[in-house]
């Protein structure tokens, strides 16, 4: 089992390197790549349906709360129905706004 794994591993390394090397940006994204490097500070907000939960603290990375905290699936699976990040844009975008960067990204 763990032959196969490296096997696997190593496959998929091997894959994406020779995936590269062919690779030639588009000047539509050189250009965006500047203004990404010239903006230099932005605000990215990770919001996920493990938010509702809280994380951290003593649950530890707030990704592995139900494995940490021994959550069921069943359970677990209930919280997309709880969870509805809209009011939270807002919130982040007067952030954005008051600390005046030049980008803000919401990920959910």
């Amino acid at each position: 089992m763990k032959k196969e794994f490296i096997i696997l591993v190593l496959a998929g390394i091997l894959t994406n390197l020779s995936a590269q090397e062919n690779y030639k940006p588009s000047q539509e994204n050189l250009k965006s790549r500047e203004w990404f490097q010239d903006a230099r500070f932005g605000l990215f907000v990770h919001w996920f349906v493990y938010s509702i939960m809280g994380g951290g603290r003593d649950m530890g990375i707030a990704e592995w709360i139900m494995h940490r905290k021994q959550i069921p699936a069943e359970q677990y699976e209930k919280l997309p129905a709880f969870f509805y990040p809209v009011d939270f844009s807002n919130f982040f975008l007067q952030i954005n706004i008051k600390s005046n960067l030049p980008f803000y990204f919401i990920g959910s």
